[in-house]
């Protein structure tokens, strides 16, 4: 497989806009921690402009604590979201679409 791969917990914003273009996908992770961190929806909004796909995985965290009285759903709206649960047959479709691209 080629591409970038984004190390867990990058936060430079710097380094995200560097390897973007080089990836195929982004998986960003939404717990109740991480879903109030400026990175992750920087990271998805970046990957959006880039067209690539995003998947948003919700561990302990449902669609509907996005509150607009916070910032609201921004980058999310419109993406791929799957529940912690599902995880295994995401990366199952992934390794498929891997498949797909390298012509295997």
């Amino acid at each position: 497989m080629t591409g970038a791969i984004l190390r867990p917990a990058t936060t430079s914003k710097k380094c995200i806009k560097k390897v973007m273009p080089d990836c195929r996908e982004l998986l960003a992770l939404f717990s109740p921690w991480s879903r109030q961190r400026w990175w992750v929806k920087h990271e998805i909004g970046l990957a959006d402009a880039y067209d690539k796909r995003v998947v948003c995985v919700f561990q302990q965290v449902r669609i509907e604590d996005f509150d607009p009285d916070e910032d609201g759903r921004g980058p999310i709206e419109d993406v791929n979201i799957i529940d912690l649960n599902s995880l295994d047959d995401y990366f199952e479709e992934l390794k498929g679409r891997i498949g797909q691209a390298d012509g295997k």
